[in-house]
């Protein structure tokens, strides 16, 4: 069993579960966006808590708003922009192999 606190952007479930990676609460500013990206070794799913953005996966672009979720599979290019103020959960499930940027922040 484990009972924990989100820390600033979320909390990493990687050392103790074994296939979700972590959760991540984010928050941003109007005009922020995380650099277009890639995981091949995870899964991530966005729930918008709050706010608007517009998110690209592979070659699809659409907006989404509160209570959207969205899916991204492993190794599809993806990013998202906030349209107005965001918060945005992350959960990222752990598919296999190795992806050194798990703890990289790709908001700008």
């Amino acid at each position: 069993m484990y009972v924990g606190k989100m820390g600033e952007h979320g909390v990493l479930l990687k050392p103790i579960a074994r296939r979700i990676v972590g959760l991540w609460d984010t928050i941003m500013k109007v005009g922020e966006k995380a650099a277009l990206h890639t995981h091949e070794s995870y899964e991530e799913v966005y729930y918008v808590v709050e706010g608007e953005a517009k998110v690209r996966i592979g070659d699809e672009e659409l907006t989404i708003s509160r209570g959207d979720i969205v899916y991204i599979p492993p190794g599809v290019t993806h990013n998202v922009e906030a349209i107005s103020s965001l918060r945005i959960i992350s959960f990222k499930v752990y598919t296999g192999g190795y992806n050194s940027d798990l703890n990289k922040l790709y908001i700008s």
